[in-house]
């Protein structure tokens, strides 16, 4: 896929299909990994990295942090237009070939950070779809949400609802819309729609009305293989892949570029394994877990005061950035012995995707000061953001959660 500007190309989302949600399975860490994290997780920290033996490489020890700017250039966020490009066409190829995805209802289930309720959005854009909101007030009757369902008028025409977790809340009162509607879209197969949902929304759901006739899609795992084309290509030049990248405590090979390792005798880092079974093979953690772990010297990238425009840039081939061993990542963590209602605010928040004070409020029957002092302390150990005043769990913090969540008993989602 081309960019019409500037002669380059676009950054290529990881969507090369589409599967049913039965089938999608977690990829595989190294053995290493594996026993380290049984041993640190017993342990209770993520800190101490294991040694990887005896090397002829000399560590580097100046290498720094990225700045912002040179994290635009070497890992900047996917295109997002691209990103719904290749999601309308894997929607069509499920379709079938030469057929429309006007034809039927495609219903998707997502980890978080995923893009995929930002890329319904961009299609329904492109294909002057409608796109479904909710009301502002979700806590309805069920006469209430049978005759806001009417007043949408599914039946007549295509239309999008990119994020189900949008139209419900937690409370005796906020279950009745989607209860609705999930009584609809059983006799609705045929119906031209788009509709995105979260997955722990959707734990949720079929746990609640278990005899769902339903059958959803999802994106495959990111795995490894997937990792090192995707991560090559953020930087979205026409030669992306002479972007280098190489492990600071050993030299081996991230990110080989054109470089031809085998014939040169360097041995490839196993990390972008390990990064897909950190990041469950959720593209956006991965992502967010990459960035934290590249690193560079003073010397390798030009500074933003020295270099005012990126499109005339370092050129591809003099791309080189180092990354440090997923064991020494510094990530957010759940503190030990997290009160009930901090782990119920983070499983909420997962939930929902995202929540307004208010709608946490009623979804955990809290005092306010009980929410407010929850919120803080989440917000602290950087588990926790607040962006336009909704709060949600980070990108970085998801694996400690999901892991503390699902260790302390909660309903977890598939993925």
């Amino acid at each position: 896929m081309a960019d019409k500007s500037n002669g380059e190309e676009l950054t290529p989302a990881p969507v090369e299909e589409l599967v049913s949600l039965s089938s999608w399975q977690v990829p595989a860490a190294s053995v290493r990994r594996t026993l380290r994290e049984a041993l640190t997780t017993f342990a209770g920290h993520f800190r101490e990295p294991f040694q990887d033996g005896a090397s002829t490489f000399e560590v580097e020890s100046d290498i720094e942090s990225l700045s912002p700017y040179q994290l635009r250039r070497f890992a900047p966020d996917p295109d997002r237009q691209c990103r719904a490009e290749a999601l309308a066409e894997a929607l069509d190829r499920r379709r079938g070939e030469g057929r429309k995805a006007a034809e039927g209802m495609s219903f998707i289930v997502t980890p978080p950070y995923s893009g995929v309720a930002e890329s319904l959005t961009l299609i329904a854009e492109q294909r002057q779809w409608r796109v479904i909101s909710p009301p502002d007030n979700l806590l309805l009757s069920e006469a209430e949400a049978e005759a806001w369902w009417d007043e949408q008028a599914l039946s007549d025409g295509c239309w999008v609802i990119p994020e189900l977790a949008r139209f419900w809340l937690r409370h005796r009162s906020g279950l009745a819309l989607l209860t609705a509607l999930f009584g609809r879209l059983a006799a609705m197969a045929q119906v031209p729609a788009l509709i995105g949902c979260s997955s722990w929304c959707w734990s949720f759901w079929v746990r609640y009305l278990p005899c769902q006739s339903l059958y959803p899609l999802t994106l495959p795992a990111t795995t490894s293989a997937k990792l090192e084309v995707w991560l090559a290509s953020l930087p979205g030049r026409r030669q992306a892949s002479s972007l280098r990248v190489r492990q600071t405590n050993n030299g081996h090979w991230v990110l080989a570029g054109d470089v031809d390792t085998e014939a040169n005798g360097f041995k490839r880092s196993g990390l972008l394994r390990d990064l897909a079974a950190m990041a469950r093979g959720n593209p956006g953690v991965a992502l967010a877990l990459w960035r934290k772990s590249l690193r560079a010297r003073p010397d390798e990238c030009l500074s933003e005061d020295e270099q005012s425009d990126e499109l005339t840039a370092v050129q591809p081939g003099e791309r080189k950035c180092w990354v440090i061993p997923l064991d020494q990542l510094t990530l957010p963590l759940v503190p030990a012995g997290a009160s009930r209602e901090v782990t119920g605010v983070l499983h909420t928040l997962l939930l929902h995707g995202d929540l307004d004070e208010p709608g946490l409020k009623l979804a955990l029957s809290l005092r306010e000061t009980n929410l407010r002092l929850a919120l803080q302390h989440l917000a602290r150990h950087e588990l926790i953001e607040c962006s336009d005043e909704r709060w949600q769990v980070t990108a970085l913090a998801y694996p400690s959660v999901r892991r503390t969540l699902q260790g302390s008993g909660y309903p977890v989602d598939g993925f």
